[in-house]
């Protein structure tokens, strides 16, 4: 175990835990600008191995990478085996799959608070070991334990000179949870970093401190993530390359693989859809302004009826995970029979259908990326839906204004508000009117609506005989398709 520095509690709060100086290993806390700084444990100091899994950010779409949660499941079970105390702190990259990882596996883990990093000295030397704070503590245990992180002191220790200055460099700037969790461990494990990206220098310095013989960084080797470069890098400095064995991981499935078999009834191709060509854009005969549209999007993070913790378990368990594109979405609505209502962007966090009377052809035309949410505002897959039949099941037109008029609204109004104008990051106004929105409260049933009645709209002719399979509703190619 690592050499702690310990210091007595307030006055009053004996028994009531251990307070150590974070410098754990002097070298180490000093080079990641940690050595400041006291940390609170309520049940004591766990006596144990600590062990650090650390990865640079994921991006949003986890999914598309198995072999880093092959990697994940594999570390956690090495952990377990070993009888390790594995780190967490929230806002790390790999906290939130290592949580139900530990709880499941029943490996122990120290949960790393900074609740109080931000508070004053006085404040917090006031709150450690009080009714609150062992309050606070009272739903860790043995098994899941917690330590308390102090803010800057610059006495926290009497080795440490009291006008020692915080470094003001490019350590200092790196999230403190990811700091920590390096200087609190004697073993680190990466699934996968970033040439000179945070977790990159913070194991560049762990490894070129004075740290024991016994303490090993694992380096993840072709996990679908990060930089070879970085590894070897880190390789050259005494990281040591680890290999998981491959195996028939499952991977994202195609979107036949995830459908339901085809509907009963569906129509014949020659009956229900045709292409539709530059200067042909009447569908069939279909007066688009008699219908409103609704289309699907990339899925990003959980189903909207699955929860964050059941997505996050279906990662880390390396379970089939659907197709989430636009075209996986649109499949997976028809396999459900049900438009699911969403909260997202909604004013009052009403259950909504969102739709537009803005003809399908114009939708073309106006297609916007919008930058503050991170996707376009139209795709190339959805459903058009007769405006008159969603009219007389409750769907309404959207009431664009401002906060007075949100003020007078009656509760029945308010799900179908929206506010007019906002101001992007640039400063550009952004009229949300030319979006001609109608809501639907609640989930759309589409075992309810006739089959003439709707239709879906795809990008191009070879898939429409694919979709068609899976739906009652025909369905129709735009020609003008442009990614």
């Amino acid at each position: 175990m690592p050499k702690k520095l310990a210091r007595n509690l307030p006055e009053g709060t004996a028994g009531r835990g251990e307070l150590t100086a974070c410098l754990f290993q002097s070298e180490i806390a000093d080079q990641l600008c940690t050595s400041q700084r006291m940390l609170w444990w309520p049940r004591g100091v766990p006596q144990g191995v600590r062990h650090a899994i650390v990865s640079s950010y994921l991006g949003r779409s986890p999914e598309l990478k198995p072999r880093w949660f092959r990697y994940l499941r594999t570390a956690v079970d090495l952990a377990r085996k070993k009888d390790e105390i594995v780190l967490l702190c929230e806002g790390t990259t790999t906290t939130r799959y290592l949580r139900h990882g530990c709880r499941r596996s029943g490996i122990r883990s120290i949960d790393i608070r900074l609740d109080g990093v931000n508070w004053t000295p006085e404040r917090w030397n006031a709150w450690v070991g009080s009714d609150e704070a062992m309050a606070m503590s009272s739903h860790y245990d043995e098994q899941n334990c917690c330590v308390w992180v102090s803010p800057v002191l610059r006495d926290a220790m009497s080795e440490a000179p009291a006008d020692v200055p915080t470094k003001a460099d490019t350590m200092s700037r790196i999230p403190l949870r990811d700091r920590l969790l390096v200087t609190l461990a004697d073993h680190v494990t990466s699934l996968g970093v970033r040439t000179q990206g945070n977790v990159y220098s913070l194991l560049s310095a762990w490894l070129q401190t004075g740290r024991p013989m016994y303490s090993q960084l694992l380096l993840a080797v072709d996990c679908d993530h990060g930089s070879r470069q970085a590894h070897a890098q880190l390789m050259a400095l005494g990281g040591v390359a680890w290999e998981v064995e491959s195996s028939d991981e499952k991977q994202v499935t195609s979107p036949q693989l995830f459908v339901t078999p085809a509907a009963n009834g569906a129509t014949p191709l020659g009956e229900c859809a045709r292409v539709v060509g530059e200067n042909d854009l009447d569908w069939c005969d279909i007066v688009a302004s008699d219908y409103l549209t609704h289309w699907t999007r990339r899925t990003v993070g959980p189903w909207p009826d699955q929860t964050m913790e059941e997505y996050e378990l279906e990662l880390l368990e390396g379970e089939c995970i659907a197709d989430r594109s636009a075209l996986g979405t649109l499949l997976r609505i028809l396999s459900s029979g049900r438009l699911i209502a969403s909260t997202r962007a909604i004013r009052g966090a009403f259950a909504t259908v969102s739709l537009t009377a803005v003809p399908l052809p114009e939708l073309l035309q106006l297609r916007t990326f919008r930058r503050h949410r991170g996707r376009w505002d139209f795709e190339h897959y959805g459903f058009c839906f007769s405006k008159r039949w969603l009219q007389d099941h409750g769907t309404r037109e959207v009431d664009y204004g401002d906060d007075d008029r949100w003020s007078h609204l009656s509760d029945e109004d308010r799900p179908f508000f929206q506010r007019r104008y906002t101001t992007n990051a640039s400063g550009r106004e952004i009229d949300w009117s030319i979006e001609q929105e109608w809501r639907h409260l609640g989930d759309i049933d589409l075992n309810e609506i006739p089959a003439n009645a709707a239709f879906l709209f795809v990008p191009s002719k070879e898939e429409i005989a694919f979709v068609r399979q899976h739906s009652r509703f025909p369905v129709i190619a735009l020609a003008h398709y442009a990614v």
